[in-house]
């Protein structure tokens, strides 16, 4: 064995585990038996070299048989299992206190953070005065007596973490209509407009362009210092201009340049990139300012309203980007192009290749592209794909893919596929026999992420409970082994108590590791039992997912013959005789057959 004896010098680390670890090897001494306390902690910083954020503490090792004030908390620090920003600290309240300690409250508080420290939890915090919130608490159930206390643990949020600020890319926005059908080339080959009602006429003092800098954005941060890389915005598109003349005024902002009229005329930009206000306009070449439609945003809520009905270009045109609150547009959405909102409502046709999406609600004419919301109504849907939790189409869908958790349509449907996983789905009439509609909960994408997740939960708490049986018949062994040994220590303590001598140190030192063996099989019990609970629960929810489509109901008003069905779990694949009828579909009670009846 090691020399050492009593209480290390201070120890500079930025992890406190492994020096423990390392300090133990080095004194050939058992890692159980030390306990350390912290005497500095710096302000956590993110290192280059470690890759995340830590902390540097400055710590001295102990002896946890020669501390002043035994106390034994049982805490550990887990992430939140619904929200990973959040950290958690899980107190079991048979932990013991020395209540003779007069400075209790403060010692609790050195406890909780010494816990942080071992788990390198080193980011969000909370205060200090937070903290004696909690270590008051905690010092009010040691103060009770274990039978009174009814909950076998006291959970508080520790730290929280930060989100990951994605950057953006620079771009650039004009604040007029960009292009004008009604110019007419001479013979030198320029555009006059001069003439012309050009929508590119200004007024003084109009804000004309914003040109927005790349932002850079900031990586998120978990409670433990692991960090989450943020998009870092690229520099694509450069300031327009190469000059503008006095006629213009440029102000220069931290994330902006904004460009003003200082008069009223009609703005233009030649071909060599200069920008001015002229009374009478001739510019060279064509003119393509490449936005795609007025775009008005009211000041309260940040509303998108884009209104080009009646006129032949698109209203969002190939590779453009509207996103807002509440987004309306009258017009025809090109390919590639993206529309996003709270809730966004079209009234046009839609390019397959468009995306559109809402965290509430989609209502569209002509649907088609990639659509993805929480609600999405649609007169018609064709050649794309919806991901939703319903999904309402009044008349046909062809050529498209619908996955959501329940769907109600009316009219014709025509080489489709229909997987929801809800508890019932309405469609019209099946024409011709491409048709197919699965009620499976694993192939709905957002169901199916949910599912892995029960899935992953409850392997690692499995997992835990593994660990932890393992971990509770080894202290049960050491215990039986210590029998003999607890019983002879006990006995000097006695002796040495009646003839007045001293204890020896080996004595206190067998019963104190006895002590600490049932104190850790007790946490382990506790735990045990509190990840019977979580697992059950995460089960019953998984179940209740499989079990919601096994007895799905699916009612069909009409179709062709050779449309398929099939039923999560049901090996049988149901091919639809014709039907001019509504009919329900389901799976049989207590069989593995697919059931069709007449409504």
């Amino acid at each position: 064995m090691g020399t050492f004896a009593g209480v290390s010098d201070i120890i500079k680390t930025n992890d406190i585990p492994t020096t423990i670890k390392e300090f133990a090897r080095d004194n050939e001494l058992p890692l159980k038996e030390l306990d350390f306390s912290i005497a500095f902690e710096s302000d956590p910083y993110e290192s280059k070299q470690m890759g995340k954020v830590t902390k540097n503490w400055q710590i001295k090792i102990m002896r946890k048989a020669l501390r002043e004030y035994q106390h034994h908390p049982i805490m550990r620090v887990t992430p939140n299992r619904e929200n990973p920003l959040i950290c958690e600290l899980t107190f079991l309240t048979q932990s013991k206190f020395d209540l003779n300690d007069p400075n209790l409250l403060k010692s609790v508080v050195a406890e909780i953070r010494k816990v942080l420290a071992y788990n390198h939890i080193v980011f969000g915090i909370i205060s200090y005065p937070e903290l004696e919130k909690i270590a008051q608490q905690i010092v009010d159930i040691g103060r009770m007596s274990h039978t009174s206390v009814k909950e076998p643990a006291l959970i508080f949020p520790i730290a929280r973490g930060r989100l990951r600020k994605n950057g953006k890319d620079s771009k650039t926005e004009y604040h007029f209509e960009t292009y004008n059908t009604a110019g007419q080339i001479d013979e030198k080959g320029n555009i006059d407009y001069s003439k012309k009602n050009f929508t590119q006429h200004v007024e003084d003092g109009q804000l004309i362009v914003t040109y927005y800098r790349a932002l850079k954005g900031s990586p998120g941060v978990l409670p433990d210092g692991k960090l989450t890389p943020q998009y870092v915005g690229q520099t694509k598109d450069t300031f327009p201009f190469h000059s503008v003349t006095s006629r213009l005024s440029v102000v220069d902002r931290p994330d902006r340049i904004e460009v003003y009229a200082r008069q009223e005329g009609f703005f233009c930009v030649d071909n060599n990139g200069n920008a001015d206000i002229k009374d009478n306009v001739t510019i060279d070449g064509a003119v393509d300012l490449a936005v795609t439609g007025d775009i008005y945003f009211k000041e309260d809520a940040r509303d998108v309203i884009i209104n080009h009905q009646g006129v032949s270009k698109d209203a969002v045109g190939a590779g453009r980007t509207v996103q807002g609150k509440n987004v309306q547009i009258k017009g025809n959405i090109a390919s590639n192009a993206k529309v996003a909102g709270e809730n966004v409502e079209i009234e046009g046709t839609i390019h397959r290749s468009a995306t559109i999406e809402a965290d509430e609600k989609v209502s569209l004419t002509l649907g088609s592209g990639t659509v993805r919301a929480d609600v999405v109504h649609c007169d018609s849907f064709q050649q794309g794909t919806i991901y939703a939790r319903q999904v309402f189409i009044k008349q046909h869908i062809l050529n498209a893919t619908i996955y959501c958790e329940e769907i109600n349509h009316h009219g014709t449907m025509r080489n489709a596929e229909v997987f929801f996983s809800g508890n019932s789905a309405h469609l019209g009439h099946m024409v011709g026999d491409e048709n197919s509609v699965h009620a499976d909960p694993t192939l709905v994408p957002a169901v199916n992420e949910v599912l892995e997740g029960y899935k992953a939960t409850m392997e690692k708490d499995r997992e835990r409970m593994t660990e932890l049986s393992k971990q509770a018949r080894r202290i049960s062994s050491e215990l039986q082994k210590d029998r003999s040994r607890l019983e002879m220590a006990m006995r000097t303590v006695k002796e040495c108590k009646a003839a007045g001598r001293k204890i020896p140190p080996s004595s206190i030192a067998v019963i104190q590791s006895v002590r600490d063996k049932k104190t850790e099989l007790e946490a382990i019990v506790t735990e045990t039992e509190t990840l019977k609970v979580d697992f059950a629960k995460t089960e019953k929810l998984y179940d209740r997912i499989i079990k919601t489509s096994k007895e799905a109901n699916l009612f069909i008003e009409a179709a062709e013959e050779g449309n398929r069905i099939r039923f999560y779990g049901i090996t049988q694949t149901k091919h639809l005789n014709r039907f001019e009828i509504p009919i329900m579909i389901c799976v049989e009670e207590g069989k593995d057959e697919i059931k069709v009846q007449r409504q």
